[in-house]
């Protein structure tokens, strides 16, 4: 027999208690994709659910597969984002994990993390900032002459000022 550990936490890496997780395992044999096979209930798919325990786990065994198979998952909670993935398993009786991180939801919304902002299409993006003094540091470098000579005639001038008034 296989089996599958979902390790479900929120975005902080806290886990997630009472998270449903749905997994549908599809076979990549052709003989069990059969139309026979499939009429008779003993097809190529089987759906299975768990619940997450304290950890944030989720233990699903499923039936013995040799040939390898296709899987999709769910995983739901609430205050939660819903997540799903996919992926397969070639040739095992084994065991692999799955971690699934899910984003908070506040009052019907998804809660970016810090740093980011919500943009009108729902999505998190970075919020912009302005970094000034590496643009002025640019400036300098391109104008360093200019700089430099404006520098000395300033000088100059307050040089001039001081002994013309002494």
């Amino acid at each position: 027999m296989g089996s599958v550990t979902f390790n479900v936490s929120d975005e902080s890496g806290i886990p997630i208690t009472g998270a449903t997780v749905k997994f549908t395992a599809s076979s990549q044999s052709a003989l069990s994709k059969s139309p026979l096979l499939v009429w008779l209930g003993m097809g190529a798919t089987n759906t299975y659910t768990a619940y997450t325990d304290s950890d944030g786990k989720a233990l699903i065994n499923f039936a013995d597969t040799v040939l390898g198979f296709d899987y999709k998952y769910t995983v739901s909670a609430d205050g939660y984002e819903t997540q799903s993935g996919s992926g397969n398993v070639g040739y095992c009786y084994c065991h692999f994990n799955i971690d699934v991180t899910m984003p908070a939801v506040i009052s019907g919304k998804k809660k970016c993390p810090k740093g980011y902002k919500m943009d009108n299409s729902g999505n998190c993006v970075q919020e912009p900032y302005a970094n000034y003094t590496g643009e002025l540091a640019n400036w300098f470098q391109q104008h360093e002459t200019a700089v430099l000579i404006t520098a000395i005639v300033i000088v100059l001038f307050i040089i001039l000022m001081v002994a013309m008034f002494r």
